[in-house]
């Protein structure tokens, strides 16, 4: 059950535009400055870095990844 959940909120959050790194021990989602604003307001995001431990990353876009 936990899995679809997961699945589902990542699926949205991609949607809503902002990327996603899931490796072995870290899972982060990664939200650029113009996107800053509506991190607050997402409730995906929300769920997903206070249910299941997801960090959020500020990418700085000059440099490259």
């Amino acid at each position: 059950m936990s899995y679809n959940r997961k699945y589902y909120l990542h699926q949205r959050v991609r949607k809503d535009g902002f990327g996603l790194t899931l490796g072995r021990t870290n899972k982060t989602i990664r939200v650029t400055p113009d996107q800053a604003v509506s991190v607050r307001s997402n409730k995906y995001i929300a769920e997903l870095s206070s249910k299941y431990s997801y960090g959020v990353q500020f990418i700085n876009p000059s440099f490259n990844l």
